[in-house]
């Protein structure tokens, strides 16, 4: 008989077997195996066609191995090891974790918190997430990222629209982790190659870890990690959320305050710490620049609209960059964020009429070389079964080119002055049924 954790006592479980998906109990008679060969399955991970070498290691990392400590007064004591998510790892096959998503698809409740959590065991594993790979968009992580989405699939349900932002979290976890590693164990000044590539961490695959080593050293990746110094160095305004995600926030306080934060408020908020003061004084200069210019509006007896907000937050707090949304964490994208909230990009995120003409410009250019380049083809190959005709070069005697004009077919009847004859004279014509024109 198995007892579910408390992580998952406080977790919405569903089974796909349910037509209607409902809840199912928390009893221990529901939780009772059938048969004393299930008990013994169920403590394996269901990691799916991995070998049997492969399951014993996952099942030694279920098992949170521990670090023991001793003190200066020689007694031992055992610390935490890595989180591991065994509870996780043993649900039963037909167990789907329930997650509720808000409209920009991102977690938002307690379970998001424990899909977030597993996500970083995945990431953590070089089975799933190879640490050699240098980049998160490289196609050799493709196979990899539909594994991984295989499996957190078999252990969580939720919208199919949410797949971009588990990925994209997968990806932040994944670099994240490498940064730790690297910082914590990459010490060119203290060490040689050779004993980096020797001294192995705990849990990495030690080929994985030799390849990225090796990464290190080049002098690309060396540039490459001083560029990425020195803009991490000009970051400012740090949020104080903690470990709880935006989305999550977002959910709290629109439960609290009847509806969802203007992103002014939820700026302000999380750039508070507990005492209510700000983490620094640049992010306390732009949230009194926007709230005094907008008590300035209220003062007129004018309602603010969520677009004027809107306009205030991105004068003083800044523009969005990077594809993402200022100030609302993973997920919403400058699309997705001014669409469903019925707003109109702003006009520096906004591509200018010129450009659209200039890319359809070009884009017509490329499609009239295609066919320029066709016709070419067809002359050349009529040519060679005809040579007689000589189409490259009209003789004396052909008639005139023709000039083909666009003409608007939208009215059977209209005529359009730029069609012209041809001929210098209008004397009557002869069709190929003899007929007079």
């Amino acid at each position: 008989m198995t007892r579910r954790s408390r992580r998952l006592r406080n977790c919405k479980i569903v089974s796909i077997n349910s037509q209607n998906e409902a809840t199912q109990e928390q009893s221990l008679e529901q939780e009772q195996r059938s048969s004393q060969g299930q008990q013994s399955a169920s403590s394996q991970p269901h990691i799916g066609n991995e070998d049997q070498s492969n399951n014993e290691q996952q099942s030694d990392a279920q098992e949170g191995r521990g670090v023991w400590i001793v003190g200066n007064n020689g007694q031992h004591r055992r610390k935490r090891g890595r989180t591991t998510m065994a509870d996780i790892w043993n649900l039963a096959e037909e167990e789907r974790i329930k997650v509720e998503v808000d409209k920009y698809g991102c977690p938002c409740t307690e379970e998001g918190a424990v899909l977030s959590s597993f996500l970083g065991v995945i990431a953590k594993n070089g089975r799933y997430a190879p640490l050699d790979i240098s980049r998160w968009d490289n196609k050799a992580l493709n196979s990899y990222k539909d594994k991984m989405l295989k499996l957190i699939e078999s252990k969580f349900s939720y919208p199919i629209g949410t797949r971009d932002w588990v990925l994209a979290s997968l990806n932040k976890k994944w670099r994240d982790y490498k940064s730790e590693l690297k910082s914590e164990y990459f010490l060119p000044k203290e060490k040689s190659v050779n004993e980096i590539m020797a001294n192995v961490p705990q849990d990495v695959i030690e080929d994985q870890w030799c390849r990225m080593v090796s990464e290190w050293c080049t002098e690309k990746s060396k540039k490459l990690c001083e560029a990425n110094t020195a803009n991490s160095r000009k970051q400012k305004n740090a949020h104080t959320s903690g470990r709880k995600s935006h989305a999550r926030r977002r959910k709290e306080m629109e439960k609290e305050y009847g509806k969802e934060p203007d992103r002014l408020t939820f700026w302000e908020i999380t750039h508070k710490k507990k005492t209510g003061e700000f983490v620094d004084s640049d992010t306390e200069r732009k949230v009194n620049a926007a709230r005094k210019e907008l008590d300035g509006v209220v003062s007129q007896g004018i309602e603010p609209t969520s677009e004027l907000i809107e306009e205030l937050f991105t004068k003083h707090i800044g523009p969005e960059h990077n594809g993402r949304v200022k100030g609302l964490g993973l997920g919403p994208t400058p699309t997705s964020y001014y669409r469903l909230n019925c707003w109109g990009l702003p006009s520096n995120n906004q591509p200018s009429a010129s450009d659209e003409r200039s890319r359809e410009v070009d884009k017509l250019k490329g499609e009239m070389k295609g066919l320029q380049k066709e016709v070419e083809r067809l002359q050349a190959l009529i040519s060679k079964k005809f040579p007689e005709e000589n189409l490259g070069s009209p003789s004396p005697t052909s008639s005139p080119p023709i000039n083909l004009q666009v003409v608007d077919h939208g009215s059977a009847n209209c005529s359009s002055p730029n069609i012209r004859s041809s001929n210098s004279s209008h004397e009557p014509q002869t069709n190929l049924h003899g007929r007079t024109v």
